[in-house]
């Protein structure tokens, strides 16, 4: 067998993989799996050592199955990252989606390293590594159709509109300095900040400065978290959190108090 031919037996190898893995019929998994294989997975219980502990993650997917009716894989991508004589790297990303028994649209985007081991002709995975890409939700409400989910590009875009659909009743009036009534969803808000009694609402169009406090904008929007004395923030576009410090959507930076830090934690639903 050449290189090419090779390359092509271990491409095929990996999609078969991945395919008997998403119909649960992880017997053919398993007997592709070096005895000293090492999974890791997405989320924290998705770790394992051996055949068995990777037995026990598929087991308890296989579980959560009961309320989905088919996954599907779409989307495929596979590519050699490197070789020698032992070892192959391959690179992959697909789309697993499917729907949920109460009519919710599941849509996920792997993408997987797996490091296999050529011995004596045949193929064994000593390594599977897999991430997700988070850029839209992964749970669409049944009021969107499968063949529009590619087109909500962001986080804001799809909860923006589930906003408008579902809360046209919630929307927030803000009057400006200029006396001009601003009405708001929960999505168009991403920060708000307190300078010389002027509060200044951040959203994803202009700022909308009212002289309104803290206080108060925070009674009239309970979604919305003090971490700082001149500081509300949306929670939803809370990307990652450090000693005093948010960092939101757009890579935008604020304070934190220090007295309040761990409690601001808590109530972002963070976990240290």
């Amino acid at each position: 067998m050449n290189e090419k031919e090779m390359l092509n037996d271990c491409i095929a190898l990996t999609q078969n993989f991945i395919s008997q893995y998403y119909q649960r019929k992880i017997d053919f998994c398993l007997s592709c799996l070096d005895k000293d294989f090492v999974f890791i997975g997405p989320y924290n219980f998705q770790q394992s050592h051996g055949k068995n502990e990777f037995m026990k993650i598929a087991e308890q997917q296989r579980k959560e199955d009961k309320n989905k009716v088919k996954i599907n894989i779409s989307h495929k991508h596979y590519s050699l990252i490197e070789r020698n004589a032992y070892l192959w790297i391959i690179e992959c990303s697909y789309y697993a989606h499917t729907t949920m028994k109460d009519g919710r649209y599941l849509l996920t985007k792997p993408r997987c390293t797996f490091i296999w081991k050529r011995k004596k002709n045949a193929w064994l995975l000593l390594h599977l590594h897999v991430s997700y890409a988070r850029d839209i939700p992964l749970v669409f409400d049944n009021t969107f159709k499968n063949n529009t989910i590619q087109n909500y590009s962001s986080w804001f875009q799809y909860i923006n509109e589930i906003d408008t659909l579902e809360n046209r009743d919630r929307r927030t009036a803000y009057s400006d300095i200029n006396g001009h009534i601003h009405y708001l969803f929960p999505s168009e808000i991403i920060y708000v900040k307190v300078d010389d009694k002027l509060c200044t609402i951040h959203t994803f169009g202009d700022p909308i400065i009212v002289r309104n406090s803290l206080s108060q904008i925070l009674e009239q929007s309970p979604f919305l978290t003090k971490v700082h004395k001149q500081y509300l923030v949306n929670n939803r576009y809370v990307k990652a959190v450090k000693r005093y410090q948010l960092t939101l959507i757009h890579d935008m930076t604020i304070p934190v108090s220090q007295k309040n830090y761990l409690q601001i934690k808590q109530d972002l639903n963070i976990i240290k």
